[in-house]
């Protein structure tokens, strides 16, 4: 958590002195929606568990991003919501994403770090951290 916060300073300076430094490049966006999501697993005997209750949830999610010639950091934050009534909206589950690429010709490598977080009693935590090279086939 505390180095989210620190990314987002970081994006906030860097998207405050982008116009005494028009290379480096910034975006944000917001997006609203609904998403039918179903979490489910099969353990080493072969009994499957589920979940459902982040399925037909609505969501927000934030996305900024800033980069610098071939370097790029970004940061999203994803929010489930459950609908009490339709002006009555309660956070689920947050996930937070944050990321690191470099480019060298074709290659992009990648460093990301996700982890999800219940705000509820139902408790569902998820993480990963990726680290990888890709590809880029063709266009720019």
């Amino acid at each position: 958590m505390k180095a989210l916060l620190i990314l987002l300073s970081l994006l906030l300076l860097i998207s405050i002195r982008v116009h005494s430094q028009p290379k480096i490049k910034t975006r944000g966006s917001l997006e609203l929606g609904y998403e039918d999501r179903l979490i489910r697993f099969t353990d080493n005997t072969g009994t499957s568990y589920g979940s459902s209750w982040l399925n037909k949830r609505e969501f927000a999610d934030i996305h900024l991003n800033a980069s610098y010639k071939k370097l790029s950091i970004y940061t999203n934050v994803k929010t489930y919501f459950e609908c009490e009534k339709f002006y009555r909206y309660d956070p689920l589950q947050v996930e937070y994403w944050v990321g690191l690429t470099y480019e060298i010709g074709r290659i992009e490598f990648c460093g990301e770090h996700m982890c999800s977080h219940s705000i509820t009693k139902d408790f569902f935590h998820e993480a990963h951290n990726k680290f990888s090279a890709k590809i880029n086939l063709w266009g720019d």
